[in-house]
């Protein structure tokens, strides 16, 4: 049997903002785009990401991170390494303003999917009733 190693997952309390699990491409560059390499977004949030990479790269410490769907271009400073994955946590004004903004983004999308529920529960009163008239009080909905 193999032992494999793992580091345990990072307490909850110790995360300073929400992380969203995707899969998305990334674009590592450094040395003033001098160089680069492709990676696959797993993990991120305000103010860092989880980066996974083709093979174990070797990385400088700091390094830019381009997300194109995203529209995201930040400094970065690598926090971990582990095989091919690394972690990295946004640098300077850029991760404080994304977090600020990630969240007023979080706040709005919570109001909004609010709405639709309020208008889906309005719409399944109103089909229910439209059933009840149709097929008489005998209907029983699962």
């Amino acid at each position: 049997m193999t032992n494999i190693e793992t580091s345990p997952p990072e307490p909850i309390a110790e995360r300073r903002a929400p992380r969203e699990r995707l899969m998305m491409n990334a674009q590592l560059s450094w040395g003033d785009g001098a160089f680069g390499v492709e990676a696959v977004v797993t993990q991120i949030s305000a103010t860092g990401a989880r980066l996974q990479l083709p093979g174990e790269p070797n990385l400088p410490s700091e390094i830019s991170v381009e997300i194109p769907r995203r529209s995201v271009l930040r400094r970065a400073r690598v926090v971990k390494r582990q095989g091919s994955g690394v972690t990295v946590a946004f640098l300077g004004a850029d991760a404080a303003a994304a977090a600020a903004v990630d969240g007023a983004k979080a706040h709005e999308k919570i109001r909004l999917l609010n709405g639709e529920i309020t208008r889906l529960k309005l719409e399944n009163a109103r089909l229910r009733a439209e059933l009840v008239a149709v097929h008489g009080g005998g209907f029983e909905a699962d």
